[in-house]
């Protein structure tokens, strides 16, 4: 598994060194749920829940908490 970090994830959080972990998703069909375990947005893991249906993520880093969507990344 790559333990890369999505580059526009870290974009986000205005860090190259940023480890945003996600800690909520959006999916139309049930809202925003709230994950069992925060998981780091490798480029992998973004890929995962776009391809569940997601279409938004709520990331946290340090103080930070920031929504994201994943519509426009690849």
């Amino acid at each position: 598994m790559s333990r890369q970090i999505h580059p526009a994830m870290a974009a986000h959080f205005g860090s190259s060194s940023a480890k945003p972990r996600a800690v909520r998703v959006y999916t139309a069909e049930d809202g925003w749920v709230a994950l069992r375990r925060p998981i780091v947005l490798t480029a992998e893991a973004v890929s995962e829940f776009k391809h569940e249906g997601c279409t938004m993520v709520e990331a946290r880093w340090r103080l930070q908490t920031k929504r994201v969507s994943l519509s426009g990344l690849s």
